[in-house]
């Protein structure tokens, strides 16, 4: 057989992006807690509006909501210049979306301030516009490809402030919370990364309405609350 060898191929903006994300979540001491639940009355209300609502609005509104009662939801960890808890004034929701960009898919990050606020099909709206807006005509889009151009050392310090030292640039930038999965594709997320305070994962529904949901956080920032969560049935068992 005539060995080849294969090709070095540069990585693209999309990949630097993710490959950051990574590394800053690599720095944060996430814990994971997974619980089957009945969402059976939800179910049977979603199948009776008349407009589509995707599972990840739902989850959107359904985080937003119990945040609302619970405000260490609303903190994050920041180290610099001293170690803190920072609670920040709004939800703000971080949803990953994938993007055609040049010639590959890649994983950009949309957000939706104080979720709470709006309605279930506002939501869902805005989850279709991160969807389908040209990447140059959303803010955010356009920040963390411009992030992901600037020298490693650059792109370092910029993750290293908005993460570690000011609250409120946290919050601009990436959020308070996420949301994700791969439900749509017939699959579960079993470990995911993430360097918010808190994200959600959730498994495909069942016909029954039970479902997995995964929820994945910064122990810095929480320590035993999720512990409460779960305790405390705000999440109803199966």
């Amino acid at each position: 057989m005539n060995r080849q060898p294969g090709r070095s191929i540069a990585l693209s903006l999309g990949r630097w992006l993710m490959c950051d994300l990574m590394r800053k979540s690599q720095q944060v001491p996430l814990v994971c807690a997974e619980r089957q639940v009945n969402i059976s009355r939800v179910l049977e209300a979603r199948s009776r509006c008349k407009q589509s609502v995707s599972w990840f609005a739902i989850f959107v509104m359904a985080f937003a909501v119990v945040s609302m009662k619970r405000p260490a939801l609303w903190c994050s960890f920041i180290s610099f210049p001293w170690p803190r808890l920072y609670e920040h004034s709004y939800n703000v929701a971080s949803l990953a979306v994938e993007r055609k960009f040049g010639d590959e898919e890649v994983v950009l990050f949309g957000q939706i301030w104080a979720p709470e606020g709006f309605s279930l099909a506002a939501i869902q709206a805005e989850i279709l516009r991160l969807k389908t807006v040209p990447i140059d005509e959303d803010v955010n889009f356009r920040a963390q490809l411009r992030l992901a151009r600037l020298p490693r050392l650059i792109r370092r310090l910029c993750w290293w402030l908005g993460f570690d030292v000011h609250g409120y640039w946290r919050m601009v930038q990436f959020g308070t919370f996420g949301i994700t999965g791969v439900a749509n594709l017939g699959a579960d997320l079993t470990h995911f990364l993430s360097p918010l305070t808190s994200t959600v994962s959730v498994s495909g529904i069942q016909a029954d309405g039970r479902a997995k949901v995964r929820l994945m956080w910064d122990h810095s920032s929480l320590l035993a609350f999720y512990r409460q969560l779960f305790v405390d049935a705000i999440i109803p068992r199966t």
